[in-house]
């Protein structure tokens, strides 16, 4: 879950420096990004093999650690007012 809160942290990050789509229309301003939900997505998520990234230490690696589910790799963070860019 390492790399997908880093994914999720590192979305917000570019979506403050180069706008965001508001109301169908890209905007760098009016849209809390902090207010939202994590919505299950499992049509585009996970965005990648968790296996196969390199950034994940081994304490924060869920599944080689036993994790029995993947379930969690499945959700996203939505914004309330605003659509982040893929």
């Amino acid at each position: 879950m390492a790399c997908t809160s880093c994914g999720v942290i590192v979305a917000a990050l570019l979506v403050v420096a180069i706008g965001y789509e508001v109301d169908g229309r890209f905007s760098n301003e009016g849209s809390d990004l902090f207010e939202g939900n994590w919505v299950y997505d499992n049509v585009s998520y996970p965005l990648y093999d968790p296996k196969g990234c390199p950034f994940i230490e081994k304490e924060f690696d869920c599944q080689h650690n036993g994790r029995p589910d993947s379930s969690y790799l499945h959700f996203r963070w939505q914004p309330s007012a605003c659509n982040l860019p893929r």
